[in-house]
């Protein structure tokens, strides 16, 4: 009896050096050989020519110049056949923080028991005034973001600004603005398709308390000293699968991060939305193999539904 011949799957992942390593996703070969479906290869994409040679790709929009997102648009367009995790048309779109917020506050009547903090840009300075007089939720202090994001360190460069005064310093035309609500904790949920996982980082109180305009990377909130006593999540784990089933549909993503605060009022807030973050507590908590394979089944789901039988 002559045995099955596997489907041959080619998944290349154009990230950088740093993200291949950190997530080892030189292992997936060897998590991909216990399949019985496919004939599996996976490898960094290096150039946008091995778009061709792919069955399914995975992109981090961010990790790639002005220049290479043409040759990969093109490349893309060229090779319909190929199966995006995550669509670069999509993933394109929430380079504008502003109009993310925009869509996410749409769906609040959908993320049951959670809010969207509210978000605005200025054209000016003294836009403020009467912003703040159509919505009493906005108020100083304000967190400022920048709003269209380019892939660099400088997307996680922040300011906290306590006044008009303060807000003078900035260029308000480059960010998003929103209010800055003392909490309890930060939240940073990951997600990979169906799996999630939520981690508890500390508070940005002592910023807030210190009152004084403060420009910082939000890099900074993973080096802040951990506190044993960090009380948990505060959110029942099934609103976190409806906030990711909603998001993950109506973004049409896969691999992405939402950050939320708990107020002090107890309120729990989305503050972001991240494309394909790092998993760095994810692997720390549930270990390299589960986020690996959860990877690895995400996109074979993906490449099952697309294939002809």
């Amino acid at each position: 009896m002559e045995a099955t011949q596997l489907k041959t799957v080619k998944i290349g992942f154009w990230i950088r050096d740093g993200k291949w390593k950190n997530l080892q996703l030189d292992r997936l070969n060897q998590i991909a050989q216990e399949n019985e479906s496919f004939d599996i290869e996976v490898f960094q994409i290096r150039k946008a020519e091995e778009i061709d040679l792919c069955t399914a790709v995975v992109i981090k929009q961010k990790d790639f110049t002005h220049e290479d997102r043409f040759l990969i648009s093109e490349r893309l367009q060229a090779t319909p056949h190929v199966i995006q995790v995550d669509p670069m048309p999509d993933t394109l779109l929430l380079s504008d923080r502003n109009s993310t917020f925009d869509k996410l506050k749409s769906l609040e009547h959908h993320l049951v028991d959670l809010k969207v903090m509210p978000s605005f840009t200025l054209n000016t300075h003294a836009d403020l005034a009467s912003i703040m007089h159509q919505n009493s939720l906005i108020k100083f202090p304000l967190i400022c973001k920048p709003n269209m994001l380019c892939g660099t360190d400088s997307d996680h460069e922040m300011f906290i600004v306590f006044d008009v005064s303060q807000l003078r310093k900035l260029d308000v035309k480059l960010y998003c603005f929103q209010p800055l609500v003392r909490h309890s904790v930060l939240l940073k949920t990951f997600v990979i398709g169906r799996e999630h996982y939520v981690a508890v980082r500390p508070n940005i109180n002592k910023m807030i308390d210190e009152g004084e305009f403060k420009g910082f990377n939000t890099f900074i909130v993973k080096t802040l000293e951990r506190n044993p006593n960090l009380p948990g999540t505060g959110i029942d784990d099934e609103v976190i699968s409806r906030m990711t089933e909603v998001i993950g549909t109506t973004f049409n993503l896969s691999l992405y991060g939402v950050d939320i605060i708990i107020g002090e009022d107890g309120t729990p807030y989305i503050i972001d939305l991240n494309i394909f973050p790092g998993y760095a507590e994810m692997i720390s908590t549930k270990g390299i193999d589960y986020v690996q394979k959860a990877l690895l089944k995400l996109i074979l789901n993906k490449v099952d539904d697309a294939l002809p039988l």
